[in-house]
């Protein structure tokens, strides 16, 4: 995909920016009493080396600097910074999804600087109010994305992290309380960045016509305009706790941060259309094993079709999903995890049903010192997959290494076959100070 790289003018007073920010988040507290701070830097180091060709290589060093504070009084204050440099074909992924008010500032072609997290929270009892940039974990699955679909997501490097999803904090409000019994969680974004994607030319630049408003790998896109939504986003969840189980029940109502596309004049504008996703969730503890499961509907879902060539049409849509977490004996935990997601009607540039599963096996060894772990992910439909081994070793309380495998199969058309050229081996050190 073709993005402008130009810095706007609102990215070159970031620098402002973040100093009035770190005021505003101070003033606050600079009449309380007994204030706490603390402070923290993480460092991470990932290299990569591609083993079918060398587009897959990275270096990449990112700085994650936080500081905090607190008050006896129920008042706590946190603001963390992203600073980062790579080498490789990997890159940074996109700037320009996001909205001007969260954009970082691209310091060079090769490195930004982000405001993470910023947040003022007022704390008493079970009531919190949340008040800054950050973001919402709403779903029980891991990585399957059902009812989680409040936040913006980093896909530059598409599904090959250690966490998954891998979220954009954005500027908004929250408020969580109890009330009869039933946990509630109130969200509103004012911030309308939409997912990160990866650049043109990159490792994880996308291959599948999907994602490429129709257009096959093989040919080239024109220049693409990303046109950010000013709607906000606006979430409330319910949660009861019965017996063992947790049972939820939600609304999201926003912009998808997932784009769409549109010719005119022959430029593709990207654009984010709003939906409205209702859902549920139900999570169940038994001994060893934790049952998950997640539904949600969204009857509005704005996509592209090849109707006219290239349109934009709403459809009905479901997802649903099912997960088990298991804890075996000596140290071994089994994750299974199914999703469904289903769009209805003709003329789609994907499947009408996509069927997804993941299982990740794990094993400690040293008091967790060690861990071995392999993951495989894979579409049941297109018959695509990885499948990824890795080793993790906690070192000291200090010093953190992981290495593993990332080994894709599949169509270069298809779901997760469309990376089957970018296999690699990686390495990742993180020392937190």
């Amino acid at each position: 995909m073709v993005f402008p790289t130009s810095m706007t003018k609102s990215a070159r007073y970031y620098p402002l920016w973040l100093f009035l920010l770190a005021f505003s988040i101070r003033a606050p507290l600079a009449w309380a009493d007994d204030i706490r701070y603390d402070s923290s830097i993480s460092i991470e180091s990932t290299l990569a080396v591609g083993v079918s060709n060398d587009n897959s290589d990275l270096a990449r060093l990112t700085l994650l600097p936080s500081f905090e504070a607190k008050t006896r009084s129920g008042w706590q204050a946190q603001i963390s910074l992203r600073l980062e440099r790579f080498e490789g074909d990997t890159g940074l992924g996109t700037l320009e999804t996001f909205d001007p008010v969260s954009k970082p500032w691209d310091i060079n072609d090769k490195t930004f600087l982000e405001v993470e997290r910023a947040t003022l929270t007022w704390r008493k009892r079970s009531t919190r109010i949340t008040l800054g940039k950050q973001t919402f974990a709403w779903g029980v699955l891991d990585g399957i994305q059902v009812t989680d679909r409040f936040d913006a997501t980093r896909k530059r490097e598409a599904i090959f992290i250690e966490q998954r999803p891998d979220r954009i904090p954005r500027w908004g409000a929250r408020a969580q309380f109890r009330n009869s019994g039933i946990r509630w969680d109130l969200g509103l974004l004012v911030d309308g960045t939409g997912d990160q994607l990866a650049t043109l030319g990159s490792t994880y630049e996308v291959q599948a016509p999907r994602f490429r408003a129709g257009v096959s790998n093989n040919q080239a896109l024109p220049e693409i305009d990303i046109i950010s939504s000013d709607d906000m986003t606006f979430g409330i969840k319910g949660t009861s706790r019965i017996g063992k189980s947790d049972i939820s029940v939600l609304l999201i109502q926003g912009p998808d941060p997932e784009p769409l596309f549109l010719f005119r004049e022959n430029v593709i504008e990207a654009l984010y259309e709003s939906r409205t996703l209702l859902g549920a969730t139900f999570q169940h503890a038994e001994g060893s094993r934790v049952w998950r499961f997640e539904i949600a509907s969204i009857n509005d879902q704005s996509i592209n079709t090849s109707r006219n060539s290239l349109s934009i049409e709403e459809r009905s849509r479901w997802l649903a999903g099912i997960g088990l977490d298991w804890d075996l004996p000596n140290n071994t935990f089994l994750n299974i995890q199914i999703g469904i997601d289903h769009i209805s009607g003709d003329q789609l540039f994907r499947p009408n049903k996509d069927v997804i599963s993941t299982i990740k096996l794990q094993k400690s060894i040293s008091n967790d010192s060690l861990k071995l772990s392999a993951e495989l992910i894979g579409s049941l439909r297109e018959n695509d997959g990885t499948f990824r081994p890795a080793v993790a070793w906690q070192a000291s309380d200090t010093f953190y290494l992981q290495c593993g495998i990332d080994m894709v199969w599949g169509d270069t058309e298809e779901l997760i076959g469309q990376f089957s050229q970018t296999d690699r081996v990686w390495l990742k050190a993180t020392w937190e100070f």
